[in-house]
């Protein structure tokens, strides 16, 4: 009987431990991920936003580069634009 105990303990023990070593790790480690995407979508957005803003698209511009420093906050370049397009759009209220 006492047998039979430990042996359940150690199934319960060996699935824990089992748990962690596969699944844990894809629990913990979602912002690594996610940085590693900032980075490349990053210059992205700011290349479409730089095509809006050409074109004068305000709205498609100022949502790229509001994405842009949702992805980036320590960069600069994204909220001066940003500060631009909001300039033009309100010296320009059409």
């Amino acid at each position: 009987m006492k047998n039979r105990a430990s042996r359940k303990g150690l199934k319960i023990y060996i699935l824990l431990i089992f748990f962690e070593i596969f699944f844990l790790p894809s629990f913990q480690n979602t912002c690594s991920a996610q940085v590693k995407a900032d980075v490349s979508t990053y210059s992205s957005l700011i290349q479409q936003a730089d095509q809006a803003l050409s074109a004068k698209d305000y709205a498609g511009a100022l949502l790229f580069y509001q994405q842009a420093v949702r992805a980036k906050p320590e960069l600069t370049y994204a909220s001066g634009k940003i500060a631009e397009i909001n300039a033009t759009l309100e010296a320009n209220p059409n």
